[in-house]
């Protein structure tokens, strides 16, 4: 498939929404690679099809109704995890002089908590959710891919086919969770660097975003706000960007039309009990080291941490 064109604005936006498009099919691209190099990525396939962010139409919408379900019934466990390791990392942030290390403190342990509930008699679940993303990433290894695939296997083998849903589930909120976590916590810090945590004033829901873009396929020739678009070419929908308004930023954080994010709830919730502890903290805040991996299609980083101090 040729190389995706840019979309931005009004026009990603719409794009996004409007049923003219399709998902990338992103369990294609192993069908091919299998056939092309005759390798087995059976596990890989059957996962990918089973994810909403990459179907359409009736495929896509009993997909949704199925983790949807997954979500409802977890609900409470999840709120009453994530209550317990927010009050944590309030604590902590009290206690800290010097760097806090965001990734370790807090994006992991609400994870931890996020996912356990979900699948809450089989770790192993969870823990082959974080490689799974790798399979996302164009740049990574064929190698890599196998050894990815051989773990979904495994899991797959060892588990009934629930196991499939909720690794289909956590595959796709692991990085975005962290990522976003992560990357907001940070833009906190240097917007507000110098100043204490209870002096600032916090936006309503995370102000950046680890996936800023979704790829879409047109099925028809036609246009949007009278930009063309051509008949099974893939665009790339810029759906969130510094450039744009915070509103819009804002409206788009959880993504648009029928792929709105299924952990938008309990993220929101994570979000909203992070800043109501904040408030409460008279430690000052200033940006400390951030160090992004290569994790297209999110950016997410490997490295984020801040400085807090009594000053």
């Amino acid at each position: 498939m040729r190389k995706p064109d840019l979309r931005y604005g009004n026009v990603a936006w719409k794009a996004v929404s409007s049923e003219s498009f399709m998902a990338y099919p992103m369990a294609t691209v192993y069908v091919d690679i299998a056939k092309r190099l005759g390798l087995n990525f059976d596990a890989t396939i059957r996962l990918l099809s089973h994810m909403p962010s990459f179907l359409s139409n009736q495929a896509h919408k009993e997909s949704r109704r199925r983790l949807a379900q997954r979500i409802s019934e977890a609900k409470q466990t999840q709120e009453t995890n994530v209550s317990e390791v927010i009050g944590g990392v309030i604590d902590k942030i009290d206690e800290c002089g010097g760097s806090f290390d965001v990734l370790e403190t807090v994006s992991e342990p609400v994870w931890i908590a996020i996912s356990t509930a979900l699948c809450p008699q089989a770790p192993a679940i969870p823990q082959a959710a974080v490689s799974v993303p790798e399979l996302f990433n164009p740049y990574t290894s064929i190698r890599r891919r196998l050894v990815i695939n051989d773990e979904i296997e495994n899991i797959l083998c060892q588990h009934d086919n629930s196991a499939l849903d909720a690794l289909a589930l956590l595959s796709l909120g692991f990085r975005p969770l962290t990522g976003t976590i992560a990357l907001s916590m940070h833009h906190l810090a240097s917007k507000h660097s110098g100043r204490r945590l209870s002096q600032i004033t916090y936006p309503s829901t995370f102000p950046v975003s680890a996936l800023s873009f979704v790829d879409r396929i047109a099925q028809s020739d036609g246009s949007v706000t009278e930009e063309g678009f051509n008949r099974g070419q893939r665009y790339r929908c810029v759906i969130f960007d510094e450039s744009y308004q915070q509103a819009d930023n804002d409206r788009n954080i959880y993504g648009l039309g029928g792929h709105v994010c299924l952990g938008r709830s309990i993220s929101q919730y994570m979000w909203n009990a992070l800043c109501e502890g904040l408030m409460t903290c008279n430690t000052t805040i200033a940006p400390g080291t951030l160090q992004i991996g290569s994790t297209e299609p999110f950016t997410v980083p490997t490295t984020c941490k801040l400085h807090l101090s009594y000053d």
